[in-house]
C-alpha cells in the first residue's frame, strides 16, 4: 500500500473518480482524520511493476490540475526512475 498525502486544495473524491473513469485505476481515499486528504494506492505484488507505477504517476500528473493542483511536469516520473536506477 502506498499512501499519498495530497496537496492542500486537491479534491480527493474528484481525483479518485477521474482515475477510475479515465484510466480504470481504482484507489482508495483516506479514512478518519485523513479522509479527503490522501490516496491509498495498492501497488503491491503483481501491481508493483515499474510499468504500473509509471502508469499511476502519469495518470495522476494528467488529472491533478483539474482536481486543484499543478504538478511539476515529469517530476514524479523522474523521481521514480531515480529509485529504480538506484540514484535516490
Amino acid at each position: 500500500m502506498t499512501a499519498v498525502l495530497l496537496p492542500e486544495g486537491v479534491n480527493e473524491l474528484q481525483l479518485r473518480r477521474s482515475l477510475l473513469a479515465t484510466y480504470d485505476i481504482e484507489v482508495s481515499g483516506g479514512i478518519g482524520k485523513l479522509a479527503g486528504r490522501m490516496l491509498r494506492i495498492g501497488l503491491m505484488g503483481y501491481n508493483s511493476t515499474r510499468k504500473n507505477v509509471t502508469t499511476v504517476l502519469t495518470a495522476l500528473e494528467r488529472l491533478l490540475p483539474a482536481a486543484g493542483h499543478e504538478p511539476t511536469p515529469g517530476a514524479a516520473l523522474a523521481a521514480a526512475d531515480a529509485v529504480y536506477e538506484g540514484k535516490h
